[in-house]
């Protein structure tokens, strides 16, 4: 019999970055099961117009963007996405090394979920994978589209979630 995270669709992590260095760091530290695909798009503005195009299945289950992308802040980007009321539900975060003095601010009332100061350290990185899986991939309820793989989460993400919640 199959788990039911096999018969469901992957779960989906959108990451909004136009670094590829960083997008690879970021997946590799996350050490997410292979059940899970971690998409990666350059561009704000692509990734708002692939959203929208996109079928409720194969819209991804969390957004995590950089605040500076190309040709968009992540201010208007976070902005673009919440104001579409379809995709207004998916979780996002920003993780960047370089928001302006009081730009955290403007991103949580763009409606961000979270923000994230990168210090550009190895070690912090590396904790915030943790945390990461621990809490959004271990312990948070996120929305689910019909066929969404939400329900066997913690199956899907298999070890990467066992991290201890009591790191909060």
């Amino acid at each position: 019999m199959l788990r039911l995270h096999q018969q469901l669709r992957a779960f989906r992590i959108l990451h909004v970055t136009p670094e590829s260095g960083a997008n690879r760091l970021m997946e590799e530290l996350l050490n997410l099961d292979s059940s899970v695909i971690f998409e990666h798009i350059t561009t704000g503005i692509s990734a708002v117009k692939e959203l929208k195009q996109r079928p409720d299945s194969e819209l991804p289950n969390l957004i995590i963007s950089a605040w500076w992308l190309p040709f968009l802040t992540g201010t208007d980007f976070v902005n673009q996405i919440k104001s579409d009321r379809r995709l207004a539900i998916i979780p996002l975060i920003v993780f960047d090394s370089d928001l302006p003095a009081g730009e955290a601010g403007r991103l949580y009332d763009a409606g961000a979920n979270c923000v994230v100061q990168d210090v550009g350290d190895l070690d912090m990185y590396s904790r915030f994978a943790e945390r990461f899986r621990a809490f959004w991939l271990g312990a948070a309820i996120l929305p689910t589209w019909p066929g969404s793989a939400n329900p066997a989460l913690r199956q899907a993400v298999g070890s990467a979630a066992a991290v201890s919640r009591e790191s909060f």
